[in-house]
């Protein structure tokens, strides 16, 4: 889906029950903001304060200043992990994260931070796609084939990435691992292999978290090829066992979850 598609339609999309009024005049961090235009779009189109965005590569938060100057928009975007985020406690409205979740090295340690960082009674809303998503291994880079994850063991996957990217030269330097062999925390080249179980497991633990909203949009709800007929018969065959536990890991589309910070005592 492209950029311009994706700004309109994350809120209507993931969250079609989420009223956007409650954005007007809203402190909101887009947490893994990448080059800053849904936090620059947001206000623009929903009115809400000073923008906050942070990701973990200094270039995104130099490209993102830069786009909200040439918008005219007053922003702020950091370079930062989601595991240590550098805003105040009790300063946020809403936390909102778009297809970050899945890559961060401790997902317990980021919903902490949301946590802290949220005013009582505030929202965070979070996308992301479970680890057995036949459509979401994020190997585009390499292979358009969906499921490879499924078939494959993490160790033979990431030492054909590495081949393939190597064999490719210096264009694509910017896919290049550090280590040819996956981190402590990766079940895949940067993903943390969360679940859908792995999840409620956090939340169950974690009783300052209401849920809110839980969506369940079944896989080949996203992108324009979403508006095919033979895409529309797969997205309703799939409706079902989306719904279904540990059918769920495979025929959701995506995690999508509105949380609410509960006061404690």
């Amino acid at each position: 889906m492209c950029p311009q598609i994706l700004l309109r339609r994350l809120f209507p999309t993931y969250f079609p029950k989420f009223d956007t009024r409650e954005l007007r005049g809203a402190e909101v961090l887009d947490l893994g903001c990448f080059t800053g235009g849904r936090a620059v779009y947001w206000v623009e189109k929903y009115g809400i304060r000073k923008p906050r965005g942070m990701d973990i590569n200094p270039i995104f938060a130099r490209t993102a200043m830069d786009f909200a100057e040439n918008r005219g928009v007053e922003a702020e975007f950091l370079t930062a992990v989601g595991e240590k985020l550098p805003y105040p406690s009790g300063s946020l409205d809403f936390v909102v994260s778009y297809d970050v979740f899945e890559h961060v090295q401790c997902l317990q340690e980021v919903m902490d931070e949301c946590w802290r960082v949220l005013k009582p009674g505030a929202q965070l809303l979070a996308v992301f796609p479970q680890f057995y998503q036949p459509l979401e291994a994020h190997l585009g880079a390499v292979s358009g084939m969906p499921g490879l994850h499924l078939l494959f063991s993490s160790s033979a996957i990431t030492q054909a990435f590495n081949e393939i990217i190597a064999e490719r030269g210096p264009d694509a330097y910017w896919y290049r691992r550090e280590e040819p062999t996956l981190a402590p925390w990766e079940k895949l080249p940067t993903l943390n292999g969360i679940t859908v179980a792995g999840f409620r497991r956090i939340l169950a633990r974690d009783h300052r978290w209401r849920i809110a909203h839980w969506s369940r949009r079944p896989i080949f709800s996203d992108g324009r090829k979403a508006k095919r007929p033979v895409f529309r018969v797969l997205r309703a065959l799939a409706s079902v066992p989306a719904r279904l536990p540990l059918l769920e890991e495979v025929f959701l589309g995506r995690i999508c979850v509105i949380l609410s910070k509960e006061t404690q005592g």
